[in-house]
């Protein structure tokens, strides 16, 4: 449960506290009926979309900060050899804000860390160096859940300033995956994802929706 469902979530529960104490602290089952239903509802309908921003990663200086992979709300950035890098504020070769780039001929891999599907809505993309300095293309490749894959290519320009880019049609993937040129290499920001909901979200949001059925069906008069 997201931290905004289960505020909401709270806001619904809280008056049960003075029914509890009207009653001796004793929880009526109607009551913890209601709560449980509650509960239920907020978890099955719990936001799951997300920004993957690098925020983490954002360091002054002129350098750049290496590292092996990154994770991020439940997703994960891999590559299949060399070093993702970050460039940091003060840094010629800065776009704006934190963001990564991969190492030249390199594969970048986005996934959710523990598995499951995703749709990716978006990603910023800015130029790190190219040979020519014109724009490029860099294709994604989205891994469908089942089989089969969905693809789309972006531009990008020579300039070293973050552009956002929607995708359509990428939705429940397991993965996607992009490529670094070897004489042109880009940085990316920003990546706009949505976690599709387990079965047993699914599961919860019935259990509740059922169980606030049930009550509806005890407070109906004779």
């Amino acid at each position: 449960m997201t931290g905004r469902a289960a505020q909401a979530c709270l806001v619904q529960i809280l008056p049960f506290k003075q029914n509890v104490l009207h009653h001796g602290g004793i929880l009526k089952p109607s009551i913890f009926i209601r709560a449980a239903a509650l509960l239920a509802l907020a978890a099955g309908t719990s936001a799951q979309a997300a920004v993957i921003d690098f925020d983490a990663l954002a360091a002054p200086g002129w350098g750049t900060t290496l590292r092996p992979d990154y994770s991020e709300d439940g997703f994960q950035l891999t590559t299949n050899f060399g070093f993702f890098g970050s460039v940091h504020a003060n840094n010629l070769l800065y776009a704006g804000s934190a963001g990564l780039y991969n190492t030249p001929l390199a594969t970048t891999s986005l996934a959710r860390a523990g598995g499951g599907a995703f749709s990716l809505n978006s990603i910023e993309l800015a130029d790190l160096f190219s040979v020519g300095r014109r724009a490029y293309d860099v294709t994604f490749i989205g891994h469908v859940l089942g089989g089969g894959t969905v693809n789309q290519t972006f531009s990008v320009s020579t300039a070293n300033v973050f552009s956002p880019h929607t995708f359509s049609g990428f939705n429940n993937l397991l993965s996607v995956t992009w490529k670094e040129s070897l004489t042109r290499v880009h940085q990316f920001d920003n990546i706009n994802v949505t976690a599709v909901p387990e079965p047993g979200t699914y599961a919860m949001l019935l259990a509740g929706l059922g169980l606030l059925g049930f009550m509806g069906r005890r407070k109906r008069p004779v």
